[in-house]
């Protein structure tokens, strides 16, 4: 288990701390199983780490993610990645956490 750092967007926080937000899809692996990382919300652990298409988490998993809805998702992707911005068939690396720590915000 390491302690490792994942930087989110402060408009996560409060899903984060609510157990909305249980996702985070990257373009490259951050985080093994097991690993820790912190963010305003608390403490948090990763149970999974695996790829699937940009295009699935969009449609189907952007609740997972902390969005309201696919659109949200997709502004949200576009702003972080403006040069390259949404590709359907892109693979990101998804990885699923746990708060294990309570923090205020």
């Amino acid at each position: 288990m390491t302690q490792v750092h994942i930087a989110f967007l402060e408009r996560f926080n409060e899903p984060m701390l609510g157990h909305v937000k249980t996702w985070t899809s990257r373009t490259r692996k951050l985080a093994d199983v097991g690993d820790t990382f912190q963010t305003l919300a608390g403490t948090f652990q990763v149970d999974y780490v695996f790829q699937m298409p940009l295009g699935v988490v969009a449609m189907d998993c952007f609740h997972q993610e902390g969005c309201l809805n696919m659109t949200d998702f997709l502004t949200v992707w576009n702003h972080i990645h403006p040069l390259k911005g949404f590709v359907d068939s892109q693979l990101v690396w998804v990885h699923v956490f746990h708060r294990i720590e309570e923090k205020q915000l």
